[in-house]
């Protein structure tokens, strides 16, 4: 027997480090979760083994090295073994392309709280096993209908036999720290997931994005969403681009959510980048020290400490936004910590004017105190109104047609815009008030998106008795 030394190895201290009992078998592992079968939940464990002090076990074709594992999966109550498995790696030295063996073990389990024990010996050798122990959760993923998120390094076609199979493909995990780390010339990340009986009758959406955990903010270029149909199983696997983030702690969020806004199933998976560029981070102290200086006198004096009035302003300035990048703000509005709450509401702003937020935010305040007195209708809030949406939406019209409540006609409004901000121009809105008491109702436009009625002159002229230009 002799010993093989490939490289140098870097230890690194990843999710799950197995601590040594005489001869050191340096091993790392990742556990990801899924649903499976009546009721159970698929474990997927996957090792990572250092081969640098592993004896080689030579034969007359060729030399291998062997690792011997012991696995229990035991009760957490009441020490009662409910899983056990006894395997044997084994992997000829030419095949090895670095230096390390991988290797993946399933088993699946009903959920609860479990005791994992681990046992790794080199099979070549009179060494006591590596051994470790830990308190190990199997969740129920059919009630939480998402599978955990897996990164991974690639992932090419494969036939199920292979180690890594996973839906079609041999997946390469990427190796965790509890978070996931990417360095400097890291650019794509690949993540898999599974969604589980996300049923419903309405239209369904996609959601996913990144945001920086000390901000709470999603980074407006990696916000995707896309229609999801319902489904008892559905693969989400994609990559997003990392290379422009700065350095610090982030989160990789996917949500599903119908056309009512209601968000049906949310999961997220952290992760840390290493970059060079300083240049970004110099900026957000900045910024943080700018905040400091204005947020408390900003916040008194718009009553911004109100949680109520704060989900307000939030609501509204999703208006400002395309439809489709507008979840953000609900989520915001739906985080019961208030204070990732306050940091969303000045995040935004502080993107939307980097050397004056302050002066951003004022002005805002008093656009949607104005909306709110000037379009209010019997308790409801302005900005909700289809005159203040639109106001907020589009801006200030430049011309505005008005036709007051007189014995014989009906009110109504039309707004028109010269070019709106997406470059369409010409633009106009029309806004009826059916039953005279202020409550205005867009029924026409032409801006693209909005409802269009093409017999909106004809109404109109039904309602005053007289013809409408052109």
């Amino acid at each position: 027997m002799r010993f093989i030394f490939i490289g140098l190895f870097w230890i690194l201290s990843l999710l799950m480090s197995l601590h040594a009992n005489g001869q050191s078998i340096e091993a790392s592992m990742t556990a990801k979760q899924y649903a499976y079968k009546d009721s159970l939940t698929l474990v997927d464990l996957y090792f990572k083994i250092s081969s640098n002090q592993l004896m080689v076990r030579e034969s007359e074709e060729k030399d291998f090295i062997d690792v011997e594992v012991l696995l229990y999966l035991k009760n957490g109550e009441d020490g009662a073994v409910v899983f056990g498995d006894r395997f044997k790696i084994t992997i000829g030295v030419n095949e090895l392309t670095d230096p390390f063996i991988y290797y993946k073990q399933s088993f699946a389990s009903k959920p609860g709280d479990y005791k994992l024990h681990i046992e790794m010996k080199d099979a070549n050798a009179s060494y006591l096993p590596t051994i470790s122990d830990f308190d190990y959760v199997v969740e129920n993923k059919l009630e939480q209908k998402v599978s955990d998120v897996f990164c991974y390094e690639k992932a090419v076609p494969s036939k199920k036999e292979h180690v890594f199979y996973k839906s079609g493909f041999a997946i390469y995990p990427k190796f965790q720290t509890g978070k996931y780390l990417y360095n400097v010339n890291d650019s794509i990340l690949n993540y898999y997931l599974e969604f589980y009986d996300i049923l419903s009758d309405k239209d369904l959406f996609i959601e996913r994005y990144i945001k920086a955990k000390s901000r709470n903010l999603a980074i407006k270029s990696t916000y995707t969403v896309k229609p999801f149909k319902a489904t008892k199983r559905k693969i989400e696997s994609n990559a997003m681009h990392i290379a422009d983030l700065a350095s610090g702690n982030y989160e990789v969020v996917i949500s599903i959510f119908d056309s009512s806004k209601k968000q049906l199933v949310t999961t997220s998976v952290p992760f840390q980048k290493i970059t060079a560029v300083k240049k970004q981070e110099q900026i957000v102290k900045k910024t943080d020290h700018i905040r400091k200086l204005y947020k408390k006198s900003l916040f008194e004096k718009h009553k911004l400490n109100d949680t109520h009035r704060l989900n307000k302003f939030i609501a509204a300035m999703a208006l400002l936004e395309k439809k489709t990048e507008r979840r953000i703000f609900y989520n915001a509005i739906d985080n019961p910590n208030i204070e990732e709450k306050e940091n969303f509401f000045l995040n935004y702003w502080e993107e939307k004017d980097r050397l004056h937020p302050q002066f951003a935010i004022e002005n805002f305040a008093n656009t949607f105190d104005a909306v709110q007195d000037k379009f209010a209708y019997r308790g409801k809030d302005g900005y909700r109104t289809e005159k203040g949406r639109v106001y907020l939406e589009y801006g200030k019209p430049d011309d505005i047609e008005q036709k007051s409540r007189d014995n014989s006609s009906k009110p109504y409004e039309i707004w028109h815009y010269y070019k709106l901000k997406s470059g369409q121009g010409n633009v106009i809105f029309v806004f009826q008030d059916k039953s005279s008491s202020g409550n205005y109702q867009l029924f026409h436009s032409n801006a693209v998106g909005e409802i269009e009625n093409p017999d909106w002159r004809t109404i109109l002229q039904s309602l005053e008795g007289t013809v409408i230009g052109n």
